[in-house]
């Protein structure tokens, strides 16, 4: 995977393009939350920055930073699952992450992967929520508060990461913790010791980080910060409702079909886990000859029931829908066997762990609950639950099975080849996606590879754009990209004199002659007009369907210099227009 994506991972205009802007800003003494606004917490931009100090600006300062994460993240999958399952769940589960995840692109837009993601407040608060479920195994084989003290600690920076996976994580752990104070029924004392250690260190990186940033600005104004993404979350509890964006990915614009195709994808579950069963019943009642025939009929049968899906790819990707049902029944199985197995403290190590994982499966799933996929979002928010699917189907389906008919083998043996079959089909329709990405576009250690001029002109447009943006934009001037596009700030190094990098729909809502002045105090030098079908977030064209009081002010005050491509927001194709701004 590393090999087939190498360079190709990023879009070359949107969303990874600020993680690199606000950290080379950063590194140049600019202020999170005071000079530039981001939606997420402070961890991340800090971390990238630190990183940037020490082995110097650039995209590859953070792929191979993040490489190194995958690594590390693997580890941890691979240590939960080897203690709680066994040695072919979890490589299957390493395997899966590192295949279908990791790496992966299944859509037109870069960014969802975990080497230069959307987001790393999201792939950081992942890595970070699975480091705290793995320290929480250690707690349970060893029940010493140094260990809820370092579970606390990691919660404390999922806080300072993203909302959804801190919600994720600490209810999940917190389950977890009482479901084992309840078990094992330690004294009072031992409790309160250890909750308090746990508080202690859930709120010691978040003090720090107030503390730091507060030498910058006032301590009101950090606070206010690092706690706006919550603030707005729980001011706004209708927000994925009402804007159209997160609507579509939640399934909430087509709830009845969403719904539908839930249980019916949960249908195709049910027949794979009874089909496994019939074939493990007649296996084991065939004598040893006639078993190796029947066997490998049934390894035909599948590779015939296969073909249709490797060839309609969708029906793999709508394999996923049925997750939130999936860790639904998990999370009751799980706690059921915790009340079965209760005073038996090796079934409690092996079930508990899970039980937290699964838990933050299920949470990970709200923001798309009836719209799961593996792709967009799905490569993050998705992936503990596709893990522990997976592994239910390579550990307890077996079990289940073998305890049934009297032998596992065959379940197993089936199971593998069919999340072997799902792997190479979506390593494949990673493989043919960035086979088309061969054009290079930025230099040194900067350099994306996206699609030749003859699939896409966006690249070799973009390319030509940087190329006069340096001639015609000097260093020490100011450069404002829009709609979007702050990654040509980054790759030509020009500052945005605006707090934001986005001017999406639904930043204009109420708010036309606000966003107006805020570009109008920046006074940048020059602007970037690039083009974007915005219609995802309710409104297509910058300046025509919104943004028309800004789109005005920016006619009469600036003037075009150069154009390359077609003229943007005009539905012709893709193009990009710099302008101006008119002596005075």
């Amino acid at each position: 995977m590393l090999s087939i994506s190498w360079l190709k991972w990023p879009d070359i205009l949107v969303d990874f393009g600020e993680q690199m802007y606000i950290s080379w800003q950063l590194n140049n003494g600019l202020v999170l939350f005071q000079d530039y606004f981001q939606s997420y917490g402070p961890l991340s931009p800090y971390v990238n920055l630190l990183l940037f100090k020490a082995f110097g600006t650039g995209i590859m300062t953070l792929v191979v930073f993040n490489i190194l994460l995958i690594i590390v993240l693997s580890y941890l999958m691979y240590r939960i699952f080897i203690e709680t399952t066994d040695i072919i769940a979890a490589t299957f589960a390493v395997t899966i992450f590192l295949g279908i995840f990791a790496f992966s692109q299944y859509v037109g837009i870069g960014n969802y992967n975990f080497v230069t993601p959307y987001s790393h407040n999201l792939t950081h608060g992942i890595i970070l929520s699975f480091f705290s479920i793995y320290v929480f195994l250690r707690y349970i084989k060893q029940p010493k508060t140094i260990w809820l003290g370092l579970v606390g600690f990691s919660i404390g920076l999922v806080f300072l990461c993203k909302v959804e996976v801190l919600f994720a994580i600490s209810l999940s752990l917190v389950v977890g913790i009482l479901m084992f104070f309840i078990i094992e029924r330690p004294q009072l004392g031992i409790i309160l010791k250890q909750s308090g250690v746990l508080i202690l260190g859930f709120l010691l990186p978040i003090v720090f980080f107030v503390l730091f940033l507060s030498q910058y600005t006032s301590i009101d104004n950090v606070i206010a910060s690092v706690l706006r993404e919550y603030i707005v979350v729980a001011s706004n509890p209708g927000l994925p409702s009402t804007n159209p964006f997160y609507s579509k990915i939640m399934g909430r614009d087509k709830p009845i079909f969403n719904l539908v195709m839930l249980f019916k994808t949960a249908g195709w579950y049910v027949l794979v886990f009874s089909v496994f069963g019939i074939a493990a019943f007649v296996l084991n009642r065939f004598s040893a000859t006639n078993k190796g025939i029947l066997l490998g009929l049934t390894r035909i049968g599948i590779a015939v029931v296969s073909i249709p899906f490797l060839i309609i790819q969708i029906k793999w990707f709508d394999m996923a829908r049925a997750l939130p049902l999936a860790m639904l029944i998990a999370g009751i199985y799980y706690s059921v066997s915790l009340l079965r197995y209760r005073g038996n403290k090796q079934k409690v190590i092996k079930i508990l762990p899970l039980f937290v994982l699964t838990i933050f499966s299920g949470l990970l799933l709200l923001k798309m609950v009836l719209n799961v996929h593996v792709y967009h979002y799905g490569f993050a928010l998705a992936m503990p639950a596709t893990l522990l699917t997976v592994m239910f189907l390579l550990y307890h389906t077996p079990q289940f099975i073998g305890n049934k008919f009297g032998n596992a083998d065959y379940a197993q043996m089936l199971s593998i080849f069919l999340v072997g079959t799902a792997i190479f089909l979506h390593i494949n329709i990673s493989r043919q996606i960035y086979a088309q990405k061969t054009f290079p576009v930025g230099s040194g250690g900067d350099i994306i590879l996206t699609r030749k001029p003859e699939i896409s002109p966006r690249g070799a447009i973009i390319r030509l754009a940087l190329e006069k943006i340096s001639e015609i934009v000097k260093p020490d001037e100011t450069l404002l990209v829009l709609p979007r596009g702050i990654t040509l700030n980054y790759l030509t190094r020009r500052v945005n004199p605006t707090p934001s990098g986005k001017y999406l729909p639904p930043s204009f809502v109420n708010r036309e002659e606000e966003m107006r002045d805020l570009v109008k105090r920046g006074s940048p030098d020059y602007i970037a007009l690039v083009e974007w079908d915005s219609t995802e977030h309710g409104a297509r064209y910058f300046g025509k369907d919104y943004a028309v009081i800004l789109y005005s002010w920016i006619m009469k005050n600036y003037t075009q210099v150069q154009k390359i491509g077609n003229q943007p927001f005009t539905g012709q194709g893709f193009g990009i227009v710099i302008m101006k701004r008119n002596e005075t």
